[in-house]
């Protein structure tokens, strides 16, 4: 009998010494929640350099495409104009200077957050 209590209190003592404390389990968890809000952080940030990205290739695309499309028409037929693709609005405006036409397209969207974006590109044709 007093062989089998000390093999338990012996026993009760290395499971002691191998648990966790309440200080270490508070840091523990205190390291983890400031990881989960980086993490999150980050994922915010990400998702709005993705959304960022994806617009401004749409937006080129379409500007492009606009651009191509009035450098195939007609020297005299080029004019310029608005339309609307999506949430995208494209503005075209043709200059005309000595036998030479100025094509400018602006490309207008908002982002996720609301703010107004743009971009633009310009090409000149001649007669």
């Amino acid at each position: 009998m007093i062989a089998g209590t000390f093999k338990r209190q012996a026993a009760l003592r290395r499971a002691a010494r191998s648990a966790f404390t309440l200080p270490e389990v508070m840091i523990a968890l205190a390291i983890l929640v400031l990881v989960i809000f980086s993490v999150t952080g980050f994922l915010g940030w990400l998702c709005r350099a993705v959304s960022f990205a994806e617009n401004m290739t749409r937006g080129t695309a379409l500007a492009q495409e606009k651009l191509e499309e009035l450098v195939g028409q007609d020297y005299a037929a080029i004019t310029g104009g608005t339309d609307s693709v999506a949430r995208f609005t494209r503005t075209w405006t043709v200059t005309e200077s000595g036998g030479l036409k100025r094509i400018g397209v602006t490309v207008n969207w908002q982002n996720v957050q609301g703010a107004a974006r743009h971009l633009s590109v310009a090409t000149a044709v001649s007669r």
